[in-house]
């Protein structure tokens, strides 16, 4: 009778075991998909939050708009552009009925320059982009009569000053920065002379008079240089050329005259030091000139290495 009460006790002992084993399970697997819950929760709210702000980042891009030019009139022959943005300007380009473009880069948020206005009837044409590629682009015609047109251009390391009038140009004068100007008589309708730039950068000055004692004058930035200088020796089955300017030197150009091939050497400072291989059974006629950062060109020298 004591065993079978033994018996039963034990039974009922594994009993209540399994029972409790079987909530630890539940209450564990309850945690897990509450803790899922918890984890997807957070990546939903993470998501919808970078969503929120990627939308509001684009929305303030595109509310940015394009640049803002504005061309304004300073006196009889001047005027100012301006160029505004509320983000960075990558380029500005503008040119006087679409010749000969200028840019500048990297302008940023404000940029303004003054230009002589051309004598005559003329268009100016003017593009802004900022760095998202937005572009903005105007024009604006001017008309100008002057009694006489002054142009002013690079010639070889020299300025060249050509003056054109409706009537016979008296006299004229130049100057550079605040020097004393420089009196030339014409009397004629149409005149130039070459004349040479000090070295590095300089305003000129030029004021005409006509018969009439009509007036008219320019302004104009000039950087005095130059011409680069180059020399050419024989090195090791090569011509050894070197070139130098006192400025900065753009590139140097050296032609094999046989074939008309051109060879562009890129510089960089004032320097530069290359040498050009031989051809084997060539006679290796060449010729080089260099540039420099403003665009004049050196002397044309030619070198032979007859074949042997």
């Amino acid at each position: 009778m004591n065993q079978i009460l033994s018996t039963e006790n034990i039974n009922n002992k594994n009993k209540g075991s399994k029972k409790s084993s079987g909530s630890k399970d539940i209450r564990s697997v309850t945690k897990f998909f509450a803790f899922g819950l918890l984890i997807f929760g957070i990546f939903l709210v993470i998501n919808s939050s970078y969503a929120m702000l990627k939308n509001d980042g684009a929305k303030a891009k595109k509310d940015v708009g394009e640049p803002t030019i504005e061309i304004e009139e300073k006196g009889e022959d001047k005027l100012l552009i301006k160029v505004m943005h509320e983000d960075d300007v990558a380029t500005l380009t503008y040119s006087w009925n679409n010749e000969n473009p200028t840019t500048v880069k990297s302008i940023g948020k404000f940029y303004q320059k003054e230009l002589d206005i051309p004598n005559g009837q003329n268009t100016l044409y003017v593009t802004a982009t900022d760095v998202n590629g937005t572009v903005k682009k105007t024009e604006k015609d001017f008309e100008l009569t002057l009694s006489t047109n002054i142009d002013v251009s690079i010639a070889g390391n020299n300025i060249k000053i050509n003056l054109k009038g409706q009537d016979v140009i008296k006299e004229f004068t130049f100057a550079w920065d605040e020097e004393e100007p420089k009196k030339v008589d014409v009397n004629n309708t149409e005149y130039s002379m070459e004349i040479e730039a000090p070295l590095g950068r300089h305003t000129l000055v030029i004021n005409t008079t006509d018969i009439n004692g009509e007036k008219a004058e320019k302004t104009q930035e000039v950087v005095g240089t130059k011409q680069p200088t180059i020399q050419i020796k024989k090195g090791n089955n090569a011509f050894a050329i070197s070139a130098h300017d006192e400025i900065g030197l753009d590139r140097i150009e050296i032609t094999t005259l046989k074939d008309g091939k051109v060879t562009k050497i890129q510089a960089d400072g004032k320097d530069l030091d290359y040498n050009f291989p031989l051809k084997q059974g060539d006679e290796n006629l060449i010729e080089i000139v260099a540039y420099n950062e403003n665009g004049v060109m050196s002397k044309k020298l030619r070198a032979k290495w007859p074949k042997k």
